[in-house]
């Protein structure tokens, strides 16, 4: 969890590290012409970066589906963490659980 914050911090941080170093270089131009406009579009570059970065990482992770998740229970006085169950591909038109292709029992 911390280096996923981390990461947003980074990817919010990136648009004001090089807006930084532009107006650094901008500065010896013209330095009347630096605007609060400049940080409110850093900003939303920040914000649109981290939006990003977490539609890519919702598409990327997690379990494949058609999988059934099996909850944490006791076995044998343990406790069994939660998994998923990859259900296997339909053989004859039927699956491991006896449903059909369709999803209606036979």
């Amino acid at each position: 969890m911390l280096r996923l914050a981390l990461w947003f911090l980074f990817l919010f941080s990136v648009p004001f590290v090089l807006t930084l170093i532009w107006l650094w270089a901008i500065r010896k131009i013209k330095p009347s012409d630096v605007e609060v406009r400049i940080w409110i579009y850093t900003s939303v570059a920040g914000v649109v970066l981290i939006l990003l970065s977490l539609v890519i990482w919702r598409e990327n992770s997690g379990q494949p589906p058609g999988g059934e998740y099996i909850p944490p229970h006791l076995q044998d006085g343990e406790v069994v963490p939660g998994y998923f169950k990859q259900n296997r591909p339909f053989v004859n038109g039927t699956s491991e659980n006896g449903t059909s292709e369709n999803g209606h029992a036979e």
